[in-house]
């Protein structure tokens, strides 16, 4: 290990290079490990063994990789590949990266990351701008799978487990016995976007201020188009069955890309 990239509540991340590389060689690696204090404990390990799980199962180029994995060791860890970059929460301070073809381009790319998830029948849970990491070349990459569910199970009741930032969770995670669709994600990558078109001014505010917020962006975002508008609005829907789901947001985001680059 070469360096301590970050470190949470349950995990700390180091960059790190292979053993057969001379020390000059590119540490092109991510060791993600349970903190030392934590090394015991049930709850930690589970979101480790979910990540591996699911980033072993769905391979995607917008979707964070494994490369390999020690959950049996005394203090379990995954090998991720490093990904050069910041987070769409530190690009939504600089006015260029909010721009509103480069904001549709990220999210168009966090889109096709969930639908890859969505079709393999698992729910993210936890879309939010520090888990899109976006590189250099504009390149997104959805990370944190740890708290990911499989659709369709009873993971997905609410009130089973309420998980993920609340502030960028939909509606119906906090309603009883509703079970989270993958419309759950779309709304929250939603909020992702609204967060990014406001700039780094405003938040994208509790559920119940979105129809409010959304009302009031194009009074100060004129180069925010009525259909951009209008794809916020559907993503953020109370309603889950409204929402678009995450395929055909990739397709809209396409289409959407194009026509606000002309409008440049």
């Amino acid at each position: 290990m070469v360096a301590h990239l970050a470190a949470g509540h349950w995990f700390e991340l180091f960059q790190a290079r292979a053993t057969n590389q001379s020390q000059g060689g590119k540490a092109d690696y991510v060791i993600k490990r349970i903190r030392a204090e934590h090394a015991s404990g049930d709850l930690p390990r589970a979101l480790l063994l979910r990540e591996a799980q699911v980033a072993a199962a769905v391979s995607q180029p917008n979707l964070v990789s494994l490369l390999d994995a020690g959950l049996a060791e005394p203090v379990p860890y995954l090998v991720l590949p490093y990904l050069p970059g910041v987070t769409l929460e530190q690009l939504s301070n600089s006015p260029a990266q909010t721009a509103v073809p480069r904001a549709l381009w990220y999210i168009r790319q966090a889109a096709a990351a969930l639908a890859a998830l969505h079709s393999a029948r698992w729910l993210h849970s936890d879309v939010k701008p520090q888990n899109i990491l976006v590189s250099e070349q504009g390149h997104a990459t959805l990370l944190d799978l740890g708290l990911a569910r499989r659709l369709g199970t009873s993971e997905c009741l609410a009130d089973r487990w309420l998980a993920g930032d609340a502030e960028y969770l939909p509606p119906e995670a906090f309603q009883p016995q509703w079970e989270l669709t993958a419309a759950a994600d779309v709304y929250s990558l939603g909020l992702v976007l609204l967060g990014l078109l406001q700039g780094p001014k405003h938040s994208p505010g509790e559920p119940f201020e979105v129809r409010r917020t959304l009302s009031d962006l194009r009074c100060y975002r004129s180069d925010v188009s009525r259909d951009v508008a209008y794809l916020l609005a559907k993503m953020l829907a109370q309603e889950p069955l409204r929402r678009p789901a995450a395929d055909e947001l990739v397709e809209i985001l396409s289409r959407l890309e194009i026509e606000s680059l002309m409008l440049m």
